[in-house]
């Protein structure tokens, strides 16, 4: 699966022509996840080199204001009566005026570097936001499907944590991670808006059941819980809210 998701992403450098309409649901949020933190890796890159750009233009500045003061003297200089001018200052200022020069122009080389460098870090911004686009259009509407990333609360016992549902028809599978290091796998049904989860922990077995009502908009969820482990001594039930994470809006899918 991983090794799919990183072909998917780096299909623009590689030239691998993958139809984003052939992925479900489920793939594409990953993928999706995949690229958000490519172009936020990709937009510090372009960052950094724009910084130096503009360092690299102050530079030329002060160089080119020493050029054109020292120009103009050694100018005056020149043209000053024979005998008048100080030969050995005349000659240091020709150096500096030499060295000053040589100076811009190596400074010319590095802005016209950082330029370019700029130009294809945007370009492959714009690849795989184009990209990026491609793949959320495929993604069924909120009302639609609960398939995608859920911030979690269960409340009583104060958990939060993350949700990550796959919907095919009625039938909703998934996993979880909640703090305190807690995960394992969610199994369910939605039914007319009403969901029924179990939450299956990796070291506990199963160990709550989850009702709740999506909301019109299919951006949240509202219900209440029942644990099945009563020996802990924590609440026996609770309430619970789930909102749905927009993928374009965070690129850390699961704590």
């Amino acid at each position: 699966m991983l090794a799919g998701l990183a072909l998917l992403v780096a299909w623009p450098a590689l030239g691998v022509e993958i139809e984003a309409e052939s992925l479900r649901p489920e793939q594409a949020l990953l993928a999706i996840f995949a690229l958000e933190t490519q172009i936020q890796t990709e937009r510090a890159l372009v960052d950094r080199v724009e910084e130096q750009y503009r360092a690299n233009l102050d530079e030329r500045t002060r160089y080119r204001t020493r050029l054109e003061r020292l120009g103009a003297d050694l100018d005056t200089a020149w043209a000053a009566p024979e005998g008048t001018a100080d030969a050995e200052a005349l000659e240091r200022a020709d150096d500096e005026l030499e060295r000053l020069e040589k100076a811009m122009v190596l400074a010319w080389d590095e802005g016209r570097r950082l330029r370019r460098e700029i130009l294809t870090g945007r370009a492959r911004l714009d690849l795989l936001r184009g990209r990026l686009d491609e793949l959320s259009a495929t993604l069924p509407a909120s009302a639609e499907s609960l398939t995608g990333y859920w911030d979690v609360r269960l409340l009583s016992g104060g958990e939060r944590g993350v949700f990550f549902l796959v919907q095919s028809g009625a039938v909703l599978t998934g996993e979880y991670g909640l703090e305190g290091g807690f995960k394992g796998s969610l199994q369910g049904t939605l039914v007319d808006g009403q969901v029924m989860l179990q939450r299956i922990d990796t070291r506990l077995g199963r160990i709550m059941d989850l009702d709740g009502t999506v909301a019109a908009d299919g951006k949240s969820i509202r219900g209440t819980w029942r644990r099945h482990d009563l020996s802990s001594g924590r609440p026996a039930t609770g309430a619970w809210s789930a909102t749905r994470r927009d993928p374009a809006a965070s690129t850390e899918p699961a704590p």
